[in-house]
Parts: C-alpha cells; structure tokens; sequence
C-alpha cells in the first residue's frame, strides 16, 4: 500500500491483511524510503478542509490508519522525518532526506523547487522565495 491507501474507506481490518508496496518489492529490489508525518491533528483538519478523505472519517479512525501506515513504514525500515521538523529547519532536514535517500543534495533547491512539474502537485509550483519556511499561527508550514 502506498500512504493514500490508509485513507479509503476500506475497514481497518482489511487495510491490515493487505500487503505494503514496500513489502511487496523488498524481496526483488534493494528499497531505499522515507516517510514524512505531521502532527495528526493538522493533517486530519488539513485533509478534511481540503476535502482530501473519500469517505466520513472520524479522528480515531483517522489515527488509527495514521499508526498502521507509521508501524507499516518503520517496520519496513524507512527513515521517517516529522514535517514541523523540515519547517523548522528546512535545510537540514532536506540534507537528511537526501541522505537517506542517498540521493546529492543541492543548495539550490529553493531557486529549483519550483520547474519539477508533478501530479498532485498541492500548490508547488509557487516559486519559493526564500529557503526559510515559515510558519502560520497554526503551526502550518508555508513554502513560498
């Protein structure tokens, strides 16, 4: 499963007898991950203002997807980095990132950032300004 099978409306039952994409491919390919979490109580009212479940959620429920996809991911070995953390201190959470991903780090990537063209693509594209995120007066990180 990848993170937005966590949040369909299937039961919690069903999510946990179904194999993770991670899971599935460790055996065959050599997996590097990562995963990034926010606080679950922004991510849920995000996900809710932002009309992103596909089914009434409550927060348990919510929370409850949010443990299995974390425990899914740790067990699997994936690095996983908080977003308040990368807000904070962009630069050197992307660096760890990178690392973990072993992948080259650029300090240019707040001049880049906005040419890579993806789905789902939340707002991205706005050329950052600057590389300090900065933060609402809900804790929300803002890129740009």
């Amino acid at each position: 499963m990848t993170h937005t099978d966590y949040l369909r409306p299937n039961s919690i039952d069903k999510l946990r007898n179904r194999s993770s994409l991670l899971s599935v491919t460790k055996d065959h390919f050599q997996i590097k991950s990562v995963l990034t979490v926010g606080d679950p109580i922004d991510s849920y009212t995000s996900a809710l203002e932002g009309k992103m479940l596909s089914f009434d959620m409550s927060f348990q429920d919510y929370c409850e997807r949010f443990l299995m996809m974390y425990e899914t991911y740790k067990q699997a070995g994936a690095e996983i980095f908080r977003y308040e953390d990368f807000c904070g201190t962009p630069d050197k959470i992307l660096r760890e990132i990178c690392a973990a991903l072993d992948l080259s780090y650029s300090d240019q990537y707040a001049d880049k950032f906005h040419e890579v063209r993806m789905t789902g693509d939340s707002g991205r594209a706005r050329r950052i300004k600057n590389q300090a995120a900065k933060t609402t007066r809900n804790n929300r990180c803002i890129l740009g």
